[in-house]
């Protein structure tokens, strides 16, 4: 079974050696703000029989997921758009399989929000040149 969260492709993507826990905590805000609702408006689209706004729905969250370790909501979202456009849409269990797996990742990107949130990033110090020490040996002698 595929992992609900999958923490070495978030930080794959998200970088967190390049960018720091903080902007990668906003990262992990931004994913939550953005796709709150779209599990409601995917039952919403499926109860209403519209297949194109459930395909629309299924692929921004697919999306979405796969860039946040989501394999599992990823690949759900996958099979369900499998079935195209054109076909009716899912039925309301693929719904609530979906809000579910939402909701589970969101849990464990708030458990990573929390944890990072205790980590400080601790910058490199500046490089200095090779010569530095020798100049500053210099200058006392």
């Amino acid at each position: 079974m595929l992992p609900t969260f999958d923490r070495r492709s978030f930080y794959e993507v998200c970088g967190l050696d390049l960018y720091g826990t903080v902007a990668t905590c906003q990262v992990i805000e931004l994913f939550i703000k953005h796709t709150i609702l779209i599990p409601s408006a995917l039952a919403r689209a499926i109860e209403a029989h519209d297949g194109p706004a459930a395909q629309r729905l299924l692929h921004q969250l697919k999306g979405s997921a796969a860039g946040m370790g989501g394999a599992y909501l990823a690949h759900l979202c996958s099979l369900l758009q499998r079935q195209g456009d054109s076909a009716p849409a899912p039925d309301i269990k693929y719904s609530q399989l979906i809000h579910k797996a939402y909701t589970d990742l969101v849990a464990a990107l708030r458990i990573e929000h929390a944890r990072l949130s205790q980590i400080r990033t601790v910058q490199p110090p500046p490089r200095r040149y090779a010569g530095s020490a020798h100049l500053a040996n210099h200058r006392k002698g």
